[in-house]
């Protein structure tokens, strides 16, 4: 197993099927395509943040070990991010006022810490996230001035908790359609 430092970015890919890396590469990630070779399964090694936008070039199913955070206030989507399955340590999201669809995470379906989504001059409504069922840490939603959030359809166990801050505006809070349990 290579080791890198976690400034380094490091993708590793899961097996040698080299017909579905191909059609992948040339073609887009297409499940159906690659049948069942998990060649376009990687990992990146160590936290993701300034490059994400060229994390999903290569791969399908992309697992991070270390933290993604999102602070590009100007993004107005996630769609570079549309591989990322699973977060080994925490995420943290600043939500900025030209972002309005997060779809791009809709298969991330674990986190190993907590998930911080931060608003910053947004007054769209949280939805999204239903993907996510397992999470580690705490959920901490902040600083938004939606009205509303139905996300998290999903999510089973928050193991940390849940935490809303600062949400002035917050009069419907939906979503959490699944949660079994939050906090210890």
């Amino acid at each position: 197993m290579t080791h890198l430092h976690p400034t380094q970015s490091a993708h590793r890919v899961s097996a040698p099927a080299w017909p579905c890396a191909l059609f992948a590469l040339v073609l887009g990630c297409g499940g159906d395509l690659c049948g069942p070779f998990a060649a376009d399964q990687a990992e990146h090694v160590g936290d993701l943040s300034f490059n994400f936008k060229e994390a999903c070039k290569r791969v399908c199913d992309l697992r991070v070990t270390g933290d993604l955070r999102v602070d590009d206030t100007t993004l107005t989507d996630l769609d570079a991010l549309s591989c990322v399955t699973e977060v080994e340590g925490s995420v943290f999201l600043l939500w900025g006022d030209h972002l309005t669809d997060v779809s791009g995470l809709d298969r991330l379906a674990r986190v190993g810490g907590d998930l911080h989504l931060v608003g910053h001059g947004n007054n769209e409504p949280i939805k999204g996230f239903d993907g996510l069922t397992e999470l580690g840490g705490h959920l901490i939603i902040a600083g938004f001035d939606g009205e509303s959030i139905d996300a998290f359809n999903g999510l089973r166990h928050a193991e940390g908790g849940i935490t809303l801050r600062y949400l002035s505006a917050l009069t419907e809070l939906g979503g959490f359609r699944s949660l079994e349990s939050a906090g210890s």
